[in-house]
């Protein structure tokens, strides 16, 4: 009885000492972001790396781009300096063109000019009025040749296009009803533009004239 109570305690003392045993064991976790909870954060990212192939794709993708870019920027500096260019000539053009106007003109001012001074000295209207149809002929022609074209349709159907109605007359004949009996003031058009409405009297067959 007293053996059986001694291997009971020897047993106790057994189990004791393994449970001293178990508490005195500890586990190290030596996993780096276990020691720092912001290591996931601050770890570098990863680089992505593509196949050797894709590499060069996209290098060639990227220097195509770039050249594009610069051919585009080529071509904007290029095309403001042509349009300068234009701008500049053609301004040069029309300051030619009206210096040309100008010396045209300067002829008649001469003409005018001769024509007053005979009639300071002699008194002699009717030179003045032979120098005056003279002077208008010289400046009709020179309009005409800038491509002036008067508008006179004395005698034709009434266009509302190309000459505005002042008044409506009268007429006894019937092959004057809506016709251009009178022009009042010459209209006048350069290549088909309008450049001024001929002002006319239209005839109205039908109505009586007024006493």
């Amino acid at each position: 009885m007293l053996k059986k109570r001694k291997d009971k305690k020897v047993q106790i003392a057994h189990t004791d000492s393994k449970s001293q045993k178990r508490k005195s064991i500890q586990v190290t976790d030596k996993r780096f972001w276990a020691k720092n909870e912001t290591a996931i954060e601050e770890a570098p990212p990863v680089e992505t790396r593509f196949p050797s192939f894709v590499e060069e794709l996209k290098t060639r993708t990227e220097l195509a781009e770039a050249r594009l870019q610069e051919k585009l920027e080529s071509l904007k500096r290029d095309n403001e300096s042509l349009r300068n260019r234009l701008q500049k000539d053609t301004e040069k053009r029309l300051e030619r063109e009206k210096v040309s106007l100008l010396k045209d003109f300067l002829e008649i001012v001469d003409n005018f000019e001769l024509a007053l001074d005979s009639t300071v000295s002699s008194n002699d209207f009717r030179a003045l009025q032979k120098g005056v149809e003279l002077n208008l002929k010289l400046f009709h022609r020179k309009l005409e040749f800038l491509g002036l074209e008067p508008i006179e349709p004395l005698g034709e159907a009434f266009d509302p296009e190309i000459a505005e109605a002042v008044a409506l007359i009268p007429v006894d004949k019937l092959e004057q009803d809506q016709k251009v009996i009178e022009v009042i003031q010459k209209g006048y058009r350069k290549d088909k533009i309008l450049l001024r409405a001929a002002r006319v009297n239209v005839g109205n067959y039908g109505e009586k004239k007024k006493d």
